[in-house]
């Protein structure tokens, strides 16, 4: 299990934590069959904690972070 924002620095290295998540919250919902995913998934807005599906979710249509 990961933290939202850990993920999320991971994608933005040089953003604070919180317009780091604020930026993958958006790539995430501007992807549809990422968010849709994740939904199936049962994750929700301004979830703390993701689980290793969902992190992989954001993997496969995001790519891995650098």
């Amino acid at each position: 299990m990961k933290t939202f924002k850990s993920v999320a620095k991971a994608y933005f290295p040089d953003k604070s934590e919180r317009n780091a998540s604020q930026t993958l919250s958006r790539w995430i919902k501007r992807c549809k069959p990422l968010n849709q995913l994740l939904d199936q998934s049962g994750f929700r807005s301004g979830q703390r904690y993701m689980t290793d599906p969902q992190c992989k979710h954001i993997y496969y249509f995001l790519g891995e972070p650098d």
